[in-house]
């Protein structure tokens, strides 16, 4: 109710409720917070059916879609990825918003093909080709994984060349993944912020920067969300 009750007409979201601020505060927009939300909106669909969640969350996509549509550079939104994947299901099913679909997929391979296209390359055979960035970071990796992951579940096959696209870097991404994590020691199977290997490292990384070694919660929980999709799509 209260993620319906922050959307604005125009289907965008207000990202934050400041009660000594007057309410609803505008000067600050999440770029993740709406995918978030419309997310949750078809989660809670499946277990308490309402149109007025599916309403909300259509209505939030199609804000995404119609603002990003036509531009060269859009954001990594992978949260909006994840939740197309829940959309494209219901609409599947819902001949009432048929009409949605194929405006979500566009808004879904704009945001694959800008993630692939700006994805970092390195030499071959360089322990760190998988990685999205030059600068070594697990979790920038994971959450476009995430993204492509489960836009790969529902962008047609006809899309035959970004399809193999998104497949190499996938591949290549969950491989970066696996390499960073742990092996040994008291932290065993953790995710570390920046990949640090023993060659070959990247001139922008600083290796002396105390953050590197930093293992927040959600590190490991996007790398996992990530290998669990992968193992699902791939392997099972």
């Amino acid at each position: 109710e209260f993620i319906v009750f922050m959307q604005k007409k125009n289907g965008g979201f207000v990202s934050k409720y400041i009660p000594d601020r007057g309410g609803k505060y505008r000067k600050w927009n999440s770029l993740y917070y709406p995918g978030e939300a419309i997310l949750g909106l078809m989660y809670l669909n499946r277990v308490h059916p309402d149109q007025k969640w599916v309403a909300s969350a259509i209505h939030g996509m199609s804000y995404l879609a119609e603002g990003r549509k036509g531009q060269a550079e859009v954001e990594p939104d992978h949260w909006a990825l994840i939740a197309t994947n829940q959309l494209v299901n219901y609409i599947d099913n819902n001949e009432k918003y048929a009409s949605f679909k194929q405006p979500f997929i566009d808004h879904a391979v704009q945001i694959c093909e800008f993630i692939l296209n700006t994805r970092a390359k390195f030499e071959e055979g360089s322990p760190y080709t998988g990685c999205f960035g030059f600068d070594g970071r697990t979790t920038p990796t994971a959450t476009r994984l995430e993204g492509l992951l489960n836009a790969y579940t529902y962008i047609p096959e006809d899309y035959v060349e970004l399809r193999k696209r998104m497949e190499v870097a996938i591949h290549e991404g969950v491989a970066f993944l696996v390499r960073s994590q742990i092996k040994e020691g008291d932290f065993i199977g953790g995710i570390p912020r920046t990949y640090i290997a023993d060659s070959n490292i990247p001139r922008n990384i600083n290796t002396k920067h105390k953050r590197n070694t930093e293992i927040r919660i959600d590190y490991p929980q996007h790398a996992l969300s990530a290998m669990i999709l992968y193992h699902e799509i791939f392997y099972e």
